[in-house]
């Protein structure tokens, strides 16, 4: 692997060009395994135009979180937190009595669903994902109906009138992508 980067010094030093190596968020080594040691790479770290790469357990790249364990748990929460963020709005609505529920559904499909699905194919990599977003879903729907959280699951599912509930739909969203 030093070899490897030793001709990318070199090519980017005949070019001209210049890597981020100073910056984690740029240039990382993400090491994987189920026992990460940074300190033994940190010992002896790979070097890219003469500067040391950062070594780093959790990395964000092309917008998915990365953890060394490759549970994409941290991308999972990362999607559920952003889902209750552009939910919140929708049920404020909806606990006002402003916008029809069918219409904040119809709105939820763009403001709501497109938050969490970026990515599907590793949201259902994540472990417990079918729980965690068929439980978020419940959360929503209860919210826009003013139900409270003892209502059971298929009856808010029958009154929301799902064809697939979030968890079928990012399965369904990460086969089509492939």
């Amino acid at each position: 692997l030093q070899q490897s980067t030793g001709l990318a010094t070199e090519w980017a030093s005949t070019t001209g060009q210049e890597y981020h190596v100073d910056t984690p968020d740029k240039t990382a080594v993400l090491l994987v395994g189920a026992e990460v040691d940074t300190s033994r790479y940190d010992a002896a770290p790979i070097v890219l135009s003469s500067r040391p790469v950062p070594c780093v357990v959790k990395r964000k790249w092309c917008g998915i979180m990365w953890d060394s364990r490759l549970t994409f748990i941290p991308f999972r929460e990362a999607r559920v937190v952003a889902r209750r963020l552009a939910f919140k709005p929708l049920c404020a609505l909806a606990r006002e009595g402003v916008v029809p529920l069918e219409e904040l559904r119809a709105m939820s499909k763009s403001k709501v669903e497109g938050t969490l699905f970026f990515g599907a194919m590793f949201l259902v990599m994540a472990d417990e994902f079918r729980e965690v977003l068929v439980e978020l879903q419940l959360e929503f729907e209860r919210s826009l109906l003013g139900a409270p959280g003892w209502v059971a699951g298929f009856l808010v599912r029958a009154v929301a009138g799902w064809s697939l509930d979030w968890a079928e739909q990012a399965i369904y969203d990460a086969l089509v992508f492939r």
